[in-house]
């Protein structure tokens, strides 16, 4: 046998490792595929009524409060809020 000569065996490993290298590929790009389709774009919405400095609710009835915003909370009636 000579030292530059393949065998079957070594091309058949060859062509497994290929094949198992482009099925990795195929999945990568089906995967980022996907994460891309599942993002959701922003909508604008309406604000209607304000509960104090960090919470609201929208037009659709949504009540959105910020996160990380340290803002006091308001007081019932036309009272003014103490800072």
């Amino acid at each position: 046998m000579e030292m530059g000569s393949r065998t079957q065996k070594d091309e058949l490993l060859e062509r497994s490792f290929t094949d198992l290298h482009h099925a990795k590929i195929r999945v990568l790009i089906v995967f980022i595929l996907f994460s891309i389709s599942c993002v959701q774009q922003p909508e604008a919405a309406y604000c209607v009524k304000v509960f104090d400095g960090d919470t609201f609710e929208l037009e659709n009835g949504e009540v959105v409060r910020l996160i990380g915003i340290d803002a006091p909370d308001g007081q019932k009636g036309n009272t003014r809020c103490r800072i």
